[in-house]
Formats: structure tokens, C-alpha cells, sequence
């Protein structure tokens, strides 16, 4: 966590650098494209309330000309491939997208703080292929599709005419997820070869969210 704070203060510091020469590319009659770096604190509450913090979240946002904002998040992306000559090789691949909408809460596009009511979506993909070194055994492909509905209250701190902050309170709503299986042993019967859950719930109030970020426009 203090890595992630360390981070966060070097990369304000530099972004407030670079505001003090640079000129906006896109000036708010064609909207504004910004770049946004940010964390995310996750809380779950099973008796007690367990914190964990993301690593560092990269962002692109578009900033239309009456203030709505556009945001795409990159939450996850990693693969491993498992060179190792143990009894089992994993490879594995990871990505996970979310959405934002907001809306401007006030109608004076000027003031320095802006409050913003939005929606976002989520969808995430994990794959891993687990592949015996034994003859004998046979390989398993695993995925997990995850998708996931969320309310964002948030606010913008307009530092200066390039630097932005940023909060958010993502709640997650509703969430689908998809879980498939393969079996690659040929003696198995086709049909049960390959087994699929899919699991649907509503979010409850036991899950916490708080997002910071520093932006920057181009």
C-alpha cells in the first residue's frame, strides 16, 4: 500500500509539472480526451470488514461538451506460461474491462468541483489449461466469464486547467458469471466432457468500494 501511495505522489507531482507548460490538445468545444492512473480500495464484510487495495489502474476518458464522461478502465491483464518440468503445467490468461457513464450533477460546467452520478459495467475472463507431464493423465481447460452491473457516485477535483482527482464509490449491483470445464480424457463421454455453470446474484451491501485517481488532459 505505501508503494502504491509513493506511486500515486510521483506521478501528481510530474502531471502538476507538466500542466504548468503544456496546452490541452482538445479544447470543451470537442470535448477532451484524459488519461487517468487510479487504486481501489475493495472491502468485504464476513463478520469483518476485509480491505484489499488494487494495484494501480490505468484509464482512458473522453470528456463530451456538456459534460458527460466516458471512461474505459484496463482493471487486469497477465499470462503465465509454466516452463517448468513439474508433474503439471499451467498456463494461464487474465483480462478484465470496465465501462463508465456519468452525469454531471450541476449545471455550471466551470466550477472546480463536479459531482457525477454514473453506471458502469464489468466483464473479466480467466483461462487456465492444466496439462499433466504424466502420459497417463489428461489436460483441463478451466474459464471463468464474469460480468457485472455497477452504480458510481463520484466527484472531480479540477486542479488546474490539465490535472484532475478523482473519487468514486463503484457499488456493484447484479453480477452474471459463466464457468466452464474440459475434460480432455477421450474415455469420458462427449457430454461429459465439458461442464458449464452459470450463476447469477444481486449484490449486497457487504461489498465496499473507493476508487482515487489523478488524470491528466491530452
Amino acid at each position: 500500500m505505501k508503494n502504491t501511495v509513493v506511486i500515486l505522489s510521483l506521478v501528481f507531482a510530474s502531471l502538476f509539472s507538466y500542466a504548468q507548460t503544456e496546452t490541452p490538445l482538445f479544447q470543451s468545444e470537442r470535448g477532451e480526451i484524459r488519461l487517468k492512473l487510479s487504486t481501489e480500495i475493495s472491502g468485504e464484510f464476513e463478520g469483518i470488514w476485509k480491505f484489499d487495495l488494487a494495484p494501480l489502474i490505468p484509464a482512458i476518458q473522453y470528456r463530451t461538451p456538456k459534460g458527460h464522461l466516458h471512461q474505459l478502465e484496463l482493471l487486469n491483464l497477465s499470462g503465465n506460461i509454466d516452463v517448468n518440468t513439474a508433474p503439471i503445467q499451467t498456463d494461464g490468461f487474465a483480462l478484465a474491462l470496465r465501462y463508465e457513464f456519468a452525469l454531471p450533477l450541476l449545471k455550471n460546467q466551470e466550477t472546480a468541483w463536479m459531482p457525477y452520478i454514473g453506471a458502469g459495467f464489468l466483464h473479466s475472463h480467466n483461462s487456465w489449461i492444466f496439462t499433466p507431464a504424466i502420459s497417463s493423465e489428461f489436460p483441463l481447460r478451466y474459464s471463468e466469464n464474469l460480468s457485472r452491473m455497477y452504480i458510481v457516485p463520484s466527484a472531480q477535483y479540477q486542479v488546474n486547467d490539465q490535472v484532475f482527482v478523482d473519487f468514486a464509490l463503484p457499488w456493484a449491483l447484479f453480477s452474471l458469471e459463466r464457468n466452464r470445464e474440459v475434460n480432455g480424457n477421450p474415455g469420458i463421454p462427449i457430454d461429459d466432457q465439458i461442464s458449464v455453470t452459470n450463476t447469477s446474484r444481486w449484490e449486497s451491501f457487504s461489498h465496499l468500494n473507493f476508487r482515487f485517481g489523478i488524470g491528466l488532459r491530452l
